[in-house]
């Protein structure tokens, strides 16, 4: 009944069961066959299909397909079939993660024909290719990462505090600066605070009197009156002391502390640099010379970042957007709701949602925890009890009316089962493995120490137990893996040692989980396969000691840092493997296109 019900209130665009594909479509695929050496999959046809006739009626089409599933073919495909009724040659732009540019270039010469793909670094590279595209009769893509379309200059406010004026004054004109004050429901205009300009605003932005702007370019090399203050913002030299008084975070406690003492102390603004936003030049200056976006992996513009930013800007820019995720939603309403905003605000306004209100959106789309507190009332209170609220936080959930009302009319859906081929088969396979006992008795009494300050259920006990319990966490988890080497657990305030972690190994000596992991590596290797080894904890000096029992047992092993560029990395791969790599060890999170990392069944 349900079923039938959906069927008749939405009718899809395409029905690729009783509709033919559409000639561009057919004719971008014959260009993949013969220049990648196979052709696309009924089923991604199909979902391009769908994705162009989006096109069609609307600026955004959204295209959530699994892992491995060829979304960058078919979202490439989609764009350039619905162009190509309409232009002889196009102008469009891919946003990507930083390590897929290179792939992307690739993929864009496999399927879209008399094309040029290059990857944009900075305004003057877009300004060339631009010029490229004017020139020539090929349609263009411009390969932006997300890292380098957002990377520019940070804005401090450029007002300066006049001890004559007692206020804070403008550079171009000199007046001093109002500020809106509601007294008892009237407004009126007094001298800004400095809590005024912690944050850019449509309020403090321009002056006035003449309209000059307020804010300006700021460089990690730069002095200046204003200090940039985490989880603060932009806090007066002058008046430290003031924004001490009501802040709440530890680390911005200590900086501010450290600003109050000494005033003309430098701190360095973290991030800045000398360069202009890419996204924002492309915006102002391309606005309306940009048929087409690309936005891979989606989910990663969803927070209110700068990132995120970008792609709004992008997205404004473009005539057409197709966003490609796995993973459109974090499992929280509230990791969806910016990435709504900049897509379909329309849609937003029309529903009642606020920019500056999230957890409205929150309450009403996802779900939300409430703790209170119920006293018994006073001998003057008219009820028998009291309920107060104490906290509030979210909880995974995600209303279904969130897809209906905002991604149902532009969502395509695609799985790898949707293929309709055998596909190579997949496990995983969890391996139980036992301490040693010198080892678990020393982790036992780890476990012990800090049960016993946690239980200290007095005021200063749970303050403790608040500090101590991410160290905690990450020592307990840390030890089995390298149990040796931990440096004591200190009181916060006094500095004595509260856990003395005993050492129960050494580095030389394999343990239980080594011998494993060696054993399922000769195996693999002498079957003439090789492994991808992924080591979490890179603070810990696992991937050194397996590289090193690895050399001693003649299988070639390398280790890739964070510090291969990410641009670099697939390159780095391919050298190491033409040296003849067997092994390759590394974080999940240095290869990762989205939420869901490169599968393999080997992990320690």
């Amino acid at each position: 009944m349900i079923a039938a019900r959906i069927r008749g209130q939405f009718e899809p665009l395409y029905d690729p069961a009783a509709e033919p594909l559409s000639e561009a479509v057919l004719e971008l695929n014959c260009h993949v066959e013969q220049t990648a050496g196979y052709p696309l999959y009924g089923a991604q046809l199909a979902a391009a299909e769908a994705l162009r006739r989006r096109l069609q009626h609307a600026k955004l089409g959204l295209l959530i397909a699994e892992c491995g599933s060829g979304k960058s073919k078919v979202g490439s495909l989609a764009l350039q079939a619905y162009f190509l009724q309409k232009h002889r040659k196009c102008l469009h732009l891919v946003l990507c993660p930083s390590h897929m540019t290179g792939k992307w270039v690739r993929e864009l010469d496999e399927t879209i024909p008399n094309s040029l793909s290059a990857v944009v670094q900075s305004p003057e590279d877009f300004d060339a290719l631009y010029a490229e595209y004017i020139r020539g009769s090929r349609t263009v893509f411009a390969v932006l990462s997300k890292e380098t379309a957002r990377d520019g200059y940070m804005r401090r406010p450029a007002v300066r505090w006049s001890v004559i004026k007692r206020g804070f004054i403008c550079p171009d004109c000199g007046s001093v600066i109002q500020m809106e004050f509601v007294d008892c429901g009237k407004k009126t205009l007094v001298d800004a605070t400095p809590d005024y300009f912690r944050t850019e605003t449509r309020s403090n932005r321009k002056c006035d009197c003449c309209g000059a702007v307020l804010w300006t370019a700021t460089t990690a090399e730069e002095q200046s009156e204003w200090v940039r203050i985490s989880h603060v913002g932009y806090v007066h030299r002058r008046f430290a002391g003031q924004a001490l008084k009501t802040c709440k975070t530890t680390a911005a406690k200590k900086q501010l502390d450290e600003l109050e003492r000494n005033p003309n102390r430098f701190m360095t603004a973290r991030g800045a640099c000398r360069r202009f936003p890419l996204s924002t030049y492309i915006k102002n200056k391309y606005r309306d010379k940009i048929d087409g976006l690309i936005a891979d992996e989606l989910h990663q513009f969803a927070a209110n970042s700068g990132q995120g930013d970008a792609m709004g800007e992008l997205f404004a820019a473009a005539k057409k957007c197709i966003g490609m995720t796995a993973t459109l939603i974090n499992g929280y309403a509230s990791g969806i709701f910016y990435l709504l905003y900049r897509t379909c605000s329309q849609l937003m306004q029309q529903d009642g949602q606020a920019f500056a209100a999230q957890s409205h959106f929150a309450r009403e789309y996802g779900v939300i925890e409430d703790t209170y507190t119920v006293t018994e009332g006073g001998y003057n209170s008219n009820r028998r009890a009291v309920k107060r609220k104490k906290r509030s936080r979210q909880r995974p959930g995600v209303s279904p009316l969130v897809y209906s009302r905002f991604l149902l009319e532009s969502g395509v859906f695609l799985t790898l089962t949707d293929m309709g081929t055998e596909l190579p088969e997949y496990e995983e396979i969890p391996v139980p493995l036992r301490l040693p006992e010198r080892q678990q008795k020393a982790y036992d009494e780890l476990e012990h120490a800090f049960h016993a300050i946690f239980k200290d259920r007095s005021r200063e006990g749970r303050r403790l137990a608040q500090k101590l319990l991410s160290t905690s966490l990450n020592l307990l988890m840390a030890y089995p893996d390298q149990p040796y080497g931990h440096k004591p657990v200190v009181h916060p305030v006094t500095r004595n040692p509260l856990v003395v972690p005993q050492s129960s190994g050494a580095p030389d000596k394999e343990t239980e989980k080594d011998l494993r992991t060696m054993e399922l590596i000769r195996e693999k290797v002498a079957a003439g396969e090789r492994v991808l080894l992924y080591v979490n904890w890179v603070r810990l000096d696992s991937r050194t000691r397996l590289k090193c029992f690895l050399a001693d047992a003649g299988i070639r092993a390398e280790i890739m840092e964070d510090t291969v560029p990410p641009r670099g990395r697939e390159a780095w791969v391919a050298e190491k493997l033409r040296q003849g790599m067997q092994v390759m060890i590394t974080n999940p999170g240095l290869v990762e296109t989205g939420r869901a990392s490169v599968r393999t069944p080997y992990f320690v």
